[in-house]
């Protein structure tokens, strides 16, 4: 199990589209191979992400917890890929 700032740190590229969304990434197979198995896991869960009624928080997802830089807050790169596979799995086109 990784994070997505482990993976940010180990090399791993998020490649964002024009609208800052992940459209893909870059970096080893077995990165790639662990952000696709990261995501999988997480898809369930982002179908329908819990509503928190605490304050957003920075340093860490809000969906997942995982760890992230300081400065952030909402979801982390592995959380939005998640919840992109989520949606398109029910038909939304994105």
């Amino acid at each position: 199990m990784s994070t997505a700032l482990e993976l940010t740190r180990a090399g791993l590229a998020w490649e964002r589209g024009p609208t800052g969304l992940i459209v893909s990434v870059s970096g080893t197979a077995e990165q790639t191979a662990c952000v696709q198995a990261e995501v999988a896991r997480r898809v369930p869960s982002m179908g329908a992400p819990v509503a928190r009624d605490e304050a957003p928080r920075h340093g860490a997802c809000d969906a997942c917890l995982d760890a992230m830089e300081p400065w952030r807050s909402a979801w982390c790169e592995l959380c939005e890929l998640a919840r992109k596979v989520a949606l398109k799995a029910r038909g939304v086109a994105l």
